[in-house]
């Protein structure tokens, strides 16, 4: 969980992959600096979730089975 985005880039030069999982609402936060997210294009996998908990995790495991694989993390 990131806050600001040096933390985030202080992260990714420690060798961290950042994963955004996103889930829409009806509801903005626009007024709060700290929940306003990252941009995508600063994180190496960006998931949405808009499933039950069980297929989202169902979800997360299958791209992790790749992913893992990509980043030489396997």
């Amino acid at each position: 969980d990131l806050s600001f985005d040096n933390d985030l880039i202080h992260l990714q030069n420690l060798g961290a992959i950042i994963v955004k999982i996103m889930r829409l609402t009806i509801f903005t936060i626009d007024t709060i600096f700290t929940e306003r997210g990252f941009d995508d294009s600063m994180c190496d996998l960006v998931i949405e979730n808009k499933a039950t908990i069980e297929d989202f995790t169902q979800h997360i495991k299958d791209i992790f089975s790749i992913k893992l694989k990509e980043w030489n993390w396997l």
